[in-house]
């Protein structure tokens, strides 16, 4: 993470916070006490700036320590690379009845609920195919062959199913009472990647409110939410430009506690022959998602605002339009201008022109720099 100071004309210093999916203007010279904190956990990055006014319970130093103990708790839960962790200990055949922690249960029923809206585009039983194209963690990219990748999704409902059926309505697993599944297929390997980290950043922001920090700002990767109020003005968060890594490609400005969640295509990720290969995978096909190389969320938590990002990214503007108004939020798309061939138009640096598309409720919010509106 970078942090860079930055002057901008008739205005006071602000200072530019990059995480990895979100560049975030967060403060200003007249703000009262203000310390930040990084770490690295939950195979990201994780962040953490708090605004202290008034009395607390504990000191800033002892904030950030305790933030660090909660993320490697929520590691050892969620986590699917991470020997032990609660998560790998879900295994078993077809017809088992597994038992696991509560907060494992909170997020998979949250999983479920968004699975079935999304018509099985957020899918928490990818974990095969990431390895198939070598983008698991620490392992190294391949391209697979098409008999491979059916072999890693056989028995997900999702691969090759129609457009007009819902493969959500039979998934590989069954939640029942008492903080139990049955699994209803063999060896269902499970990845909270697209979900657990919203949660993390849920969980962390209600640590520093019980701690007496109301205003803050907690990132995990691509997630962030924001507490409370920004001294000094409103809150300005600038988005990542996917084809740039140190540039902007918009802001977002306001005024009152918001999550924020960028999914792109440049997170995990690997080009050969011209073409990039991503992590977020199309549960249908098992191959990464087209034509879309980033989507923005906004709402009220980081676990809505996670597991919204996937399934836009998945789905787009026009058919994600109808998650945007079950859940109630608001979405910005990017993906490269033209069709996408060699011939598609560059910028001032040499990297693919872009365009965007925003959903209603963004006016006045978003300000996008130097990309136009994707035409029909």
């Amino acid at each position: 993470m970078l942090i860079e100071a930055i002057r901008r004309p008739g205005r006071k210093r602000l200072l530019l916070l990059l995480p990895l999916s979100l560049m975030l203007a967060a403060g200003c010279s007249r703000t009262p006490s203000k310390s930040a904190h990084r770490w690295f956990g939950m195979d990201t990055d994780l962040s953490a700036t708090l605004y202290a006014h008034g009395k607390t319970l504990v000191s800033e130093d002892s904030a950030f320590a305790l933030l660090e103990r909660e993320s490697a708790r929520l590691e050892n839960l969620f986590s699917d690379y991470m020997p032990g962790s609660s998560l790998k200990k879900l295994l078993g055949r077809a017809g088992d009845t597994l038992e696991t922690e509560g907060e494992i249960m909170e997020v998979f029923r949250a999983a479920e609920e968004m699975s079935l809206a999304s018509r099985g585009s957020f899918d928490i039983t990818l974990h095969n195919v990431k390895k198939a194209w070598g983008l698991a963690s620490g392992d190294s990219n391949r391209i697979p062959a098409d008999a491979e990748l059916a072999v890693a999704m056989r028995g997900n409902p999702a691969f090759g199913a129609s457009p007009d059926s819902n493969p959500a309505e039979h998934p590989p697993f069954r939640l029942i009472d008492g903080n139990r599944l049955v699994l209803l297929r063999d060896s269902v390997v499970f990845d909270l990647g697209g979900i657990a980290k919203g949660y993390a950043v849920d969980r962390l922001h209600f640590l520093l409110d019980s701690l007496g920090f109301p205003n803050h700002i907690v990132t995990a990767g691509g997630d962030l939410r924001v507490g409370g109020n920004k001294p000094g003005g409103p809150w300005i968060l600038g988005i990542r430009h996917p084809r740039h890594p140190d540039g902007l490609a918009g802001s977002l400005t306001f005024a009152t506690p918001l999550a924020v969640s960028t999914s792109g295509d440049y997170e995990r990720y690997f080009i050969r022959d011209g073409v990039r290969y991503h992590h977020i995978f199309d549960p249908r096909t098992g191959k990464p998602s087209r034509p879309y190389c980033s989507v923005t969320v906004l709402t009220s938590t980081s676990l809505l605002a996670d597991r919204l990002t996937k399934p836009l990214f998945i789905l787009g503007p026009r058919q994600g339009a109808a998650l945007l108004k079950r859940f109630g939020a608001r979405a910005v798309w990017m993906r490269e201008a033209g069709d996408g061939s060699a011939v598609t138009a560059k910028d001032d640096a040499g990297a693919p022109r872009l365009c965007y598309v925003a959903s209603e409720g963004l006016d006045g919010v978003l300000k996008m720099k130097d990309i136009e509106p994707c035409g029909p």
